[in-house]
């Protein structure tokens, strides 16, 4: 069973490696080139600072899923280093049990919002008038990963000893 989740697991690091890897590229790229338009020719596009929002909006989603693989995500730590080295796995997998009951959450509420605005068909305010529901649909999947993650980490025992791997980007 481990060996599947490890497989699985590795997989979708990879994947999630190539995603901000192209994400923050793209951002990089269109950013360069707003900043061109407006300095060297005196124009602004607007729609494409909106598209520059919309790729930071997901690449903080995606990158928070990284960093959850990695357990790189901020936490609040200073009970871990006051308690036995036992008592911190034990704290360790309770926090992650509860991580994982509220991403879960959050996806499921996500997913609903989503499909609330894809339904009203929802747009942008802007000139671009995109889809709503197309910058929100990072959302549940990213919480989902991470809650399913965590709540491996916290019920699975060996699950948070995998090995962090395919980590190209760092």
């Amino acid at each position: 069973m481990l060996n599947l989740l490890r497989r699985v697991d590795r997989g979708s690091a990879e994947f999630e490696s190539w995603l901000v890897a192209l994400l923050l590229g793209v951002s990089v790229l269109l950013n360069f080139a707003l900043v061109v338009s407006r300095y060297v020719f005196s124009h602004s596009v607007n729609q494409l600072e909106e598209l520059s929002v919309y790729l930071a909006i997901w690449l903080v989603f995606v990158g928070a899923v990284a960093c959850d693989r990695r357990r790189q995500h901020i936490a609040l730590d200073i009970v871990y280093h006051l308690l036995p080295p036992a008592r911190q796995e034990v704290l360790r997998r309770v926090a992650d049990f509860l991580q994982g009951c509220l991403c879960l959450y959050l996806a499921w509420l996500t997913l609903k919002t989503v499909l609330f605005t894809y339904q009203l068909g929802e747009v942008s305010l802007s000139s671009l008038r995109a889809p709503v529901w197309l910058l929100m649909a990072v959302m549940p999947p990213a919480f989902a990963l991470i809650g399913l993650r965590s709540l491996l980490r916290g019920v699975v025992a060996g699950y948070a000893d995998l090995p962090a791997e395919a980590e190209s980007l760092s």
